[in-house]
């Protein structure tokens, strides 16, 4: 059920969404963006955006996913 509307409850179901962030940390998250100065909300917009798109982070991103695959690992080593 959504307790706000528009884009403040977007923005909490968006965090929301995020590892080991919950309802009650997304709403505290959302509060915090509407206190800050728009500036500063700007940088962190733009920090987000741009590790996405920068091409020096691909590996970064291949390493993430490598890590998310369930360890196969035992006393004689991992399996590949």
């Amino acid at each position: 059920m959504s307790v706000y509307d528009g884009a403040l409850q977007d923005l909490i179901d968006e965090l929301g969404q995020l590892p080991g962030i919950g309802p009650r940390s997304a709403q505290r998250i959302a509060f915090h963006v509407l206190a800050a100065p728009k500036e500063d909300i700007e940088r962190s917009a733009s920090a987000l955006s741009a590790v996405k798109e920068r091409p020096v982070l691909r590996g970064v991103r291949e390493r993430l996913r490598v890590r998310a695959v369930p360890r196969l690992c035992g006393p004689a080593g991992c399996a590949r």
